[in-house]
């Protein structure tokens, strides 16, 4: 028998001996196998105000929650802003309607429904003299609500941290447990531990009545939090799946010991985490869950920690993982190409052979729905290899197991496939001598003619790959860039030599760097100036040996601030010992701030100034008979200024002042 047929089982069997008792409340024991998996209607009622940190609750949200499979809704809510601060401490009547009709929402669907108090922050940080206002809030909870049907469950306090001590956290959740049975007798309520409601703070909590069957644990878990909370690294190492089952083995044998069974009010991770690790942390974590014997209430905020997609009505990939994993689920999927352009997918099936009737491959890209892409009806095979892929995007699959009652699917795994073309943007290589528009890096693709970390067009002109781009007024530039991302340019060199290598760049701080290799010859680091502006850019020059030929040249981002980058000037390099004695014009000397040129009658392009080291400090093109060059930057000293034209060089020496 399938693990979805022993469930479908085991509630019937506990229905069966509801009827036959004619009990009519569950107890928590019984209640923790009849809500087995749900999900959290985060950011929501426990917003400041409904609708600041999510949309606001819309009944078709229960229909999908139904209609998906889920058997609990977690509402957590937060009613400090609709509670007076004075005695009685009233709760704001608008507001305590509210949460009756979206509570009733759910108890409608015969879901079962948990409300609490949630980001109640003033009785954890201010315990002795809110607790009397605390203790009002639950008398009229438990007063408004104590007619509803058995699957409406109480939680006590969510994550009782801050100034609330461990002591005070027992004694609240004991006495708060008092209020509420005095009108719900025998209402499953939920508590936990000070702290951030883990699974340490749990067993190391007061039981706030071992003699009350209706109780039952709670804690949450978004551990690692280097993973799930930070987006940091990959998950799924055996390692890391033991440290998942070594907690909840503890928290069992807590469970066990105490007779009280245990919800996981939260866990998740974030969407920024990598895919496939997220993907195999939620279907390890389904899975050892009710393996161990807990219901759980997946969060879910419609933000950091999706599962519906609530504006669009339309569930992520998450919910079948939700939904269906068990431990006869299939497991240990993974995808690698093959053959330069083709994927294989494999897998391990647990389930009996014998009972599943086919197995099923799906497949998606980034903006599709799952499809079959094939069906095997050897279910002792383990792999398949799909050679109708897309080059440049993320292939999405996931493996099913086909019963003659049910479909159970595998979490899903993606991989992205690189190119295996390239190709310059124009048609041709670009020549050096000559200038290389930062934007218009070879087509290939991601990993193969560029790397972004992103994957997302932040600029949305020109090119639309995942490489960020603008247009100023006069030119296009690339930008927000990150350390490690990298282009790259098929170049054909005319001549072996050395180069001058001019970069326009511009930034908002100091701090940039990148770098320009070609095969295994590399350029100095090139330093970002600081310009107070992405679209005022400055001109930078560093020289360069090349060889001959055809070759790519690679620009990595070294370090950050992030910073824009226009274009890179090759020109031949002269050294100044080698320039002509031509002499240029230049006034006042000594100077100050400004120095004038006289270029009448000659074709210049460009100045450079270097300092008596021979260090280059400024660069400059020149469009006009007469140039002003501002040196109010330049260190007291003597400098050499080099006027360059098409086949002549001009030069002087300066006093800064």
């Amino acid at each position: 028998m399938n693990k979805t047929a022993t469930k479908k089982m085991t509630l019937l069997l506990i229905l069966v001996a509801l009827f036959i008792n004619g009990q009519a409340q569950i107890t928590a024991q019984q209640a923790i196998v009849a809500m087995e998996r749900g999900i959290n209607m985060g950011n929501t009622l426990d917003a400041p105000n409904e609708g600041e940190w999510a949309g606001k609750a819309q009944e078709y949200y229960f229909d999908m929650y139904k209609e998906a499979g889920f058997k609990t809704v977690r509402i957590p809510i937060t009613w400090g802003n609709h509670l007076s601060s004075t005695s009685p401490y009233t709760i704001n009547a608008t507001f305590l309607n509210r949460v009756e009709e979206v509570v009733n929402w759910g108890l409608d669907r015969d879901l079962f429904v948990i409300i609490n108090a949630h980001h109640d922050t003033w009785i954890k940080d201010d315990y002795v003299g809110q607790k009397a206002r605390f203790d009002s809030l639950w008398v009229q909870i438990s007063d408004r609500f104590k007619d509803k049907p058995e699957k409406l469950l109480f939680e006590i306090l969510n994550e009782p941290h801050g100034a609330i001590t461990v002591a005070q956290v027992d004694e609240l959740n004991a006495r708060v447990l008092g209020i509420i049975r005095k009108a719900n007798p025998t209402r499953v309520v939920i508590y936990s531990g000070a702290g951030w409601s883990s699974s340490t703070d749990l067993k190391a909590a007061a039981i706030p009545n071992t003699d009350d069957p209706y109780l039952i644990g709670n804690y949450h878990s978004y551990d690692p939090w280097a993973f799930a909370g930070e987006s940091t690294g990959i998950w799924g190492s055996t390692s890391d799946v033991n440290a998942m089952i070594n907690q909840m083995d503890g928290v069992e044998t807590w469970s066990q010991t105490h007779n009280i069974p245990v919800l996981i009010g939260e866990f998740g991770a974030r969407r920024e985490c990598d895919y496939n690790s997220r993907m195999f942390y939620y279907a390890t974590y389904t899975e050892q869950a009710l393996k161990h014997g807990f219901a759980f209430t997946v969060w879910d905020d419609d933000g950091w920690f999706q599962v519906l997609q609530r504006k669009n009505a339309k569930w992520n990939d998450l919910k079948d993982i939700l939904i269906h994993t068990s431990d006869s689920s299939i497991t240990a999927l993974k995808l690698v190409t093959v053959d330069d352009t083709a994927i294989q997918i494999s897998w391990t099936s647990r389930t009996n052979a014998e009972l599943v009737e086919k197995i099923v491959i799906e497949k998606r890209m980034q903006n599709t729905n799952f499809t079959v892409i094939t069906e095997l009806n050897q279910t002792s095979t383990n792999t398949f290899i799909d050679r109708n892929t897309t080059a440049f995007d993320y292939s999405y699959y996931r493996v099913v197991d086909v019963y003659a009652d049910d479909t159970i699917p595998s979490y899903p795994a993606n991989l992205f496939r690189i190119g295996t073309y390239r190709t310059p943007f124009s048609d041709s290589a670009i020549a050096v001598p000559g200038i290389i528009e930062a934007e218009n890096y070879d087509i290939g693709g991601e990993l193969l003619t560029y790397h972004d970390i992103d994957f997302v067009n932040q600029g949305g002109t020109y090119r639309t790959d995942g490489v960020d781009i603008k247009k100023a007024s006069a030119f296009y530039y690339v930008y927000n860039v990150e350390v490690g991302e990298w282009l790259e340019y098929t170049i054909n060199v005319a001549k072996a030599g050395k180069y001058s290598i001019t970069a326009y760049l511009g930034s908002t701080a100091d701090g940039g760097k990148m770098q320009l290799a070609f095969g295994s010859i590399k350029s100095p680091l090139i330093a970002v100036p600081k310009t107070n502006s992405s679209v005022i850019l400055q001109p930078v020059t560093v020289t360069v040996d090349l060889q001959q030929g055809l070759q790519i040249m690679r620009l990595t981002v070294k370090a950050i601030p992030t910073f824009s980058i226009d274009k890179l000037e090759f020109s031949e390099y002269v050294s100044v010992a080698d320039q002509p004695l031509n002499d240029l014009r230049i006034f006042p000397n000594p100077v100050a701030d400004l120095l004038e040129l006289d270029i009448s009658g000659q074709r210049i392009e460009k100045i450079q100034i270097f300092n008596s080291l021979g260090k280059l400090m400024i660069t400059q093109k020149i469009n006009a008979e007469k140039e002003i060059i501002n040196v109010s930057n330049l260190k007291s000293g003597i400098y050499l200024i080099v006027a360059e034209g098409n086949t002549e060089y001009s030069r002087a020496n300066f006093v800064k002042q």
